[in-house]
This record gives structure tokens, C-alpha cells and sequence, in this order.
């Protein structure tokens, strides 16, 4: 639904109706078509997520001598959360720009347009492997690091909040599986409504043509007046209703993780 252009969402009636026409144009396989950068990746994303908050939490710490143990107040946390996206991005980036270039194109092609949701006519990539091998010939690494500033500016303010609410939920909630369930259930509802305008905006940017846009004023701009201001949450109802159980899981995954480890060091 983000990387829809403007004229193929014209007459779309929501979530269900956008699965049943990709189920219905390119079948089951549709559903999953970009699978391959998010497998590839997410396991160093959320490693490197996760260190990167306890690192924060560390740095904060020291500067403020808040001793271990003692709860961090919401502006520590909230600078533990938003150094979290730093290192994160160094894996974030190059994945989700192929994932989104695999996600646009087209076995047959696409339609025209300046946009960054243009279907992808003459270049077809065969996986995610082809796809970062095609985008490091043509521009090295800065083709596959395109979009790292809009990812910071997503990823930053994202992080204060999901770890953030996380955090002060699970110690509410106390020390136990359930609370872990359910705080990272509350941190991935409170993460999307932040970051999906940017999120939007960032897909626009990074499956557009070098040269398109010269900020992120440029892409707004376009979006709006192709889409209204709807067109910044393009996309909320499915990441509304994968988030709850998808972080639920990923934060137990990380606490029993944690607890895991920690009897061997």
C-alpha cells in the first residue's frame, strides 16, 4: 500500500481488498514478494537494535551516574532509545531499500511517473542478492545507504517510544513472560503511529530514481498533492494489526535471550 502509486490506489478499498487483488494478479507468491531482504536482515537489525539500547542505557548511565538498577527517567530513556537507531541504521538501510525496490517491480512492468512508487519497467531483480549486487555497480555503497537520513529521521523519535514505552511498562508490569508479551505488545502500537509519515515518505524516497528528489521537503510536497495527507499513513491498518503480536514475540524473544546468556557469563 506505500509503494502504491497514486493511480493504482484510486478506487482501492483497504487492506483485505489490496490482498485479494495481489492474490488475485500475481497469487499467493505476491504476498510475499520482497520476503527476502527482511529474512536476510532482521536477525542483525534486532541484534544490533537491542545492543544498541543497552549501550544507550549504559552511556546515559555513566553521564548522568544513574547507578544499575534504578529506573532511568522518560528523557534517559528516551536517549537510550533514540541511540539505539544509530547503529541500527548500518543494517536497516541498505535492507529496506531492497526490500523496497524488490516490493515495486513487476513481472510485466508498471506505469510512469516522477514518483518514487513508479513501477520498475526495464530492471528486474531475481532476488535480494541480484538486487544489492545491481544497486552496488551502479552506485556503490552510497546507492545502497540511499535514504539513511530519512531512516534516521523515522528511526530516532520511533525508538524513543517503542523502548520507552516498553521499558516503562514491563516495570510496571513486573519481571515475567507475560509482561514482556504484553509490554512489547504496547511499544509496537505506540511505535508505527509515529514513524509511519516519515516511513512513507523514506519508501517514496528510496525506490525513486537517483536524482528525483533533492530533500525530504521535495517528496512530502509531491505526496501530499498526489495523495492528501492520508497518503502519509498509507499502509497503518496492516502494520497496526502485525505489531502487537510481532513485537510481543520479538521482546520475549530478546528477554529469555537475555536470561539465557546470562548464566553463562
Amino acid at each position: 500500500m506505500q509503494t502504491a502509486s497514486a493511480k493504482d490506489k484510486k478506487g482501492s478499498k483497504g487492506t483485505f481488498a489490496t490482498l485479494l487483488d495481489i492474490v488475485k494478479t500475481e497469487g499467493l507468491g505476491g504476498l510475499y514478494r520482497g520476503v527476502s531482504a527482511p529474512l536476510v536482515a532482521v536477525a542483525p537489525i534486532w541484534a544490533v537494535s537491542f545492543w544498541g539500547f543497552d549501550t544507550g542505557d549504559k552511556i546515559i548511565r555513566a553521564l548522568a551516574a544513574v547507578p544499575a538498577g534504578q529506573a532511568l527517567s522518560l528523557p534517559q530513556l528516551c536517549f537510550a532509545g533514540g541511540f539505539s537507531a544509530l547503529p541500527t541504521a548500518l543494517v536497516m538501510v541498505p535492507a529496506e531499500r531492497i526490500k523496497c525496490l524488490l516490493q515495486i517491480q513487476q513481472s510485466e512492468g508498471g506505469g510512469g511517473g516522477k514518483g518514487g512508487n513508479t513501477k520498475i519497467k526495464k530492471k528486474q531483480y531475481k532476488g535480494f542478492q541480484d538486487c544489492a549486487s545491481q544497486i552496488y555497480k551502479e552506485s556503490g555503497l552510497r546507492g545502497l545507504y540511499k535514504g539513511t537520513v530519512l531512516t534516521l529521521m523515522r528511526d530516532v523519535p520511533g525508538c524513543m517510544v517503542y523502548f520507552g514505552v516498553y521499558t516503562i511498562a514491563k516495570n510496571a508490569l513486573g519481571e515475567s513472560p507475560v509482561a514482556a508479551l504484553v509490554s512489547g505488545a504496547l511499544a509496537g502500537v505506540s511505535f508505527w503511529p509515529v514513524i509511519l509519515p516519515m516511513d512513507c515518505l523514506k519508501s517514496r524516497y528510496q525506490t525513486a530514481p537517483d536524482g528525483t528528489y533533492k530533500n525530504v521537503g521535495e517528496v512530502y510536497t509531491q505526496l501530499v498533492q498526489e495523495e492528501g495527507v492520508g497518503g502519509l499513513f498509507a499502509g497503518m491498518g496492516p502494520a497496526m494489526i502485525r505489531s502487537m503480536p510481532a513485537n510481543a514475540v520479538s521482546f520475549l524473544g530478546a528477554e529469555l535471550t537475555k536470561s539465557f546468556l546470562a548464566g553463562f557469563m
